[in-house]
């Protein structure tokens, strides 16, 4: 069976609410987001982070889980590094994407081995929640944050490879973005807590 890792990509996140500290809004969406891949079957978890922020994610991963310090915090580096720990497919997320269903994950990890790559775009924005490769992952696959990817550029940079794609989901990237948040929906425990100060 191959062996599969989901990394929580730590990038910086924009977005913070006027009242909260940026430092928490951060914490938080990471917290949120661990959780969440902590639920899935079948895969392992880690987190990436900037080679200068492993005290960050030592502060909000899960006992256990792989931290992989990134020179370029990019989905690129992180498939690299997981291709190196020697994972068979991998798939890298936003951190701000607190109540991202579990079941989307499952499809983007589900729609790579016979395809280089899969995508999860954003649904308010141009760029993807998520992205998944075989790995290793391929030349072509530019240094790029999620928010710089587009399934358009994948496309036409893949040549005549599949590049899987599953339904979208929507980032938190300013403030008024806090709007979608279903609050009825189980998930983004820390997030809410947050908002609810």
């Amino acid at each position: 069976m191959p062996r599969r890792v989901v990394i929580a990509l730590l990038e910086p996140v924009t977005g913070t609410p006027e009242h909260l500290d940026p430092g928490a809004w951060r914490t938080a969406l990471a917290e949120d987001l661990i959780d969440l891949l902590g639920r899935l079957n079948e895969v392992d978890v880690a987190v990436a982070v900037a080679a200068s922020e492993l005290a960050f994610a030592e502060s909000v991963r899960s006992p256990g889980m792989t931290i992989f310090p990134l020179d370029r915090l990019c989905a690129r580096s992180a498939f690299a590094a997981a291709s190196a720990a020697g994972f068979d497919h991998a798939g890298v997320l936003a951190p701000d994407a607190p109540d991202l269903p579990g079941l989307l994950v499952g499809k983007l990890m589900r729609a790579v081995g016979r395809r280089p790559l899969a995508a999860l775009p954003q649904l308010n924005g141009p760029g993807l929640v998520g992205l998944a490769a075989t790995l290793p992952a391929p030349a072509w696959l530019p240094e790029l944050p999620l928010s710089d990817l587009r399934v358009t550029g994948l496309r036409a940079g893949s040549g005549s490879a599949e590049i899987g794609e599953t339904p979208g989901w929507r980032r938190i990237t300013k403030a008024a973005d806090t709007a979608w948040l279903d609050l009825r929906l189980d998930g983004a425990e820390s997030v809410q807590a947050l908002l609810a100060q």
